[in-house]
């Protein structure tokens, strides 16, 4: 607990005051924050020439788009500061689909007097290189047996979508959470009772994937670790009703700051998300499942009560800003991560299919609703016309 988060733009200026000490007139920032926290570090970094993010998967162009993803902005895309001072900024989408090209060029004071360029799309008409090629049949053979090792087979759709799991409930965060619960099950600590720890809880964000359904319905080892990549060790802890329900509320907040991952999914949990409310009253119901009990069952969350979770280390170290470990308590390391703790849950069953189960319900501001209805009312419009198109044809 000796890790502190410092402000992004508080830090860069201190920084870049010490590099402007030394003499150095042209400075980057380069991170993995967000595209909302990209502009707000080039509007509030006077010393900041240029800012390359990431995180956010933003794409921007400048032209027709070269293939599929929508353009969200210019690239570069420019923000001025309060002293009129231009900045440009960065993003080339994900997955090194795209190679960002970037030109400057600086007087001899550093300041900025051209800049141009274009994300470069790697696709077939980009030669490959043999050397590469040829390191990649040298690891493909592990690959490949992950490939092809089956843990498990489901019946449904498991769906991971970042713009899925970062906002609402998902089917596969509920899968994910169930198996940190059966992880702890397995260890039989509750005693007399069906465990000690009812409710898990982890972000979003760590859901890196979702999973086709094959034919055949097999889950591969391959699979669970392109959904869980960073084998996060599992910790039991105790906590106190009030700081669970202030750990709902930062859940709620992270839904609105670029969707960038701190939103919570979880098991033995019914949670209400009211928009129409303020932030830091945004929780305005709270059921928890019961441990201690002949069978599971739900009942209020209370505030005076100190409950035991489950959560990943990432959270437990205060990852996305949470603040799960109390003064005085101590986690206790559990036998699997995340990763193995799925695929043992995925070994125990014929068959999995897990179901959107209204653990997460989200009530909208009245101008999201607005907006929603309006998403709704292009689709259909869309569909319609995809309809008569097809009976034309």
């Amino acid at each position: 607990n000796t890790l502190e988060f410092k402000d992004e733009i508080e830090c860069i200026n201190e920084e870049a005051a010490k590099l402007k000490a030394q003499g150095i007139n042209i400075l980057f920032a380069l991170g993995h924050s967000g595209y909302q926290t990209d502009q707000r570090i080039a509007a509030n970094c006077p010393e900041i020439d240029l800012v390359i993010g990431g995180h956010s998967h933003t794409f921007l162009y400048t032209g027709n788009a070269p293939d599929v993803e929508p353009i969200e902005g210019p690239y570069p895309t420019i923000v001025k500061q309060s002293s009129g001072k231009e900045v440009p900024f960065v993003q080339a989408y994900a997955y090194t689909k795209y190679l960002g090209k970037l030109h400057l060029q600086f007087d001899k004071d550093g300041n900025l007097i051209k800049i141009d360029g274009t994300p470069i799309l790697l696709n077939a008409d980009v030669p490959r290189e043999s050397d590469i090629l040829q390191l990649l049949d040298v690891y493909r053979p592990n690959i490949t047996d992950l490939e092809n090792t089956i843990v498990g087979h489901t019946k449904v759709q498991l769906d991971g979508r970042s713009t899925v799991c970062r906002s609402v409930e998902c089917n596969l965060g509920n899968l994910v959470a169930d198996s940190m619960i059966y992880a702890r099950v397995i260890e039989d600590q509750g005693g007399a009772f069906w465990t000690d720890a009812p409710i898990a809880i982890m972000n979003g964000g760590g859901i890196r994937s979702g999973i086709d359904k094959r034919s055949d319905g097999s889950i591969t080892e391959n699979d669970v670790i392109t959904v869980l990549p960073f084998n996060n060790n599992l910790y039991a802890i105790s906590i106190s009703g009030k700081r669970l329900r202030e750990s709902l509320e930062l859940s709620a907040k992270k839904r609105t700051q670029d969707s960038n991952g701190g939103f919570l999914q979880f098991s033995g949990l019914h949670v209400t998300y009211d928009y129409r409310n303020e932030e830091g009253s945004r929780v305005t119901s709270v059921e928890v499942r019961c441990g201690e009990c002949d069978m599971p069952d739900y009942e209020p969350l209370d505030d005076s009560k100190t409950y035991k979770i489950i959560s990943t280390a990432f959270l437990v170290n205060g990852g996305d800003e949470y603040k799960l470990v109390e003064n005085g308590t101590e986690p206790i390391l559990m036998k699997w991560s995340d990763d193995e703790a799925l695929v043992e849950y995925l070994k125990h069953r014929d068959f999995i299919y897990p179901e959107l189960e209204g653990r997460i319900e989200v009530i909208e501001s009245s101008t999201s609703g607005a907006s929603n209805a309006k998403s709704i009312i292009s689709l259909t419009l869309a569909s319609l016309i995809m309809f008569f198109l097809r009976a034309i044809h």
